[in-house]
């Protein structure tokens, strides 16, 4: 989508660089650059303090300074902040995101782009339909993978909220190499270095 625009630049705004905030910008980064490898990428705190995520004054300040730098895509990995974000890139025609919701493409008041899809409560809707069916005992671990559709969300990953052609088939390579485990060093490496210290 980026490259559809013309623009080679993305911001990442985030709350205060904590160790699970780094596996997902650093992953977005990745994923951007193999998608887009002359891609510029920034990240951006808008907290002023561990777990502000919903910090609209900080985010607001942090995406005006983006838009002035030319960004073409933002990723508003917030909280409370989320949604005022999202309304300034409508308005200003940025390319936005969601973050974690698995129903964002089907939003009527606010435009996203893409879904990045982590809804923890399509998981347990997931783990409990399994419980009640007697298919996930107490002990087992439920994972959900890219491709595997499990849940009233889907596939966890991202989706495209109204894609081209072109768009699909570049989503579909990036899924399928991701299910067949082709970045697994990558971002093993990514863990290591968000959770290592």
């Amino acid at each position: 989508m980026l490259k559809d625009a013309g623009n080679n630049k993305a911001t990442f705004l985030g709350c205060c660089d904590l160790n699970f905030e780094k596996e997902a910008y650093l992953s977005f980064e990745l994923g951007l650059k193999a998608a887009l490898p002359d891609a510029e990428f920034s990240y951006v705190k808008t907290g002023s303090y561990d777990y502000d995520f919903d910090n609209t004054a900080g985010a607001t300040e942090a995406y005006n300074a983006a838009k002035a730098a030319g960004v073409g895509a933002v990723y508003p990995y917030l909280g409370g902040a989320l949604e005022p974000i999202v309304q300034l890139a409508n308005a200003d025609g940025i390319i936005t995101m969601s973050a974690g919701s698995s129903k964002a493409c089907e939003s009527t008041d606010l435009k996203y782009d893409i879904a990045v899809k982590f809804d923890g409560g399509d998981y347990i809707l997931e783990a409990m339909a399994r419980i009640v069916a007697g298919t996930f005992k107490e002990g087992e671990k439920l994972t959900f993978q890219i491709g595997d559709n499990a849940g009233p969300g889907g596939s966890p990953g991202a989706v495209i909220c109204n894609p081209t052609p072109e768009q699909t088939t570049a989503m579909d390579a990036i899924g399928a190499s991701l299910a067949a485990g082709e970045l697994a060093a990558d971002l093993g490496a990514i863990k290591g270095q968000a959770y290592g210290g």
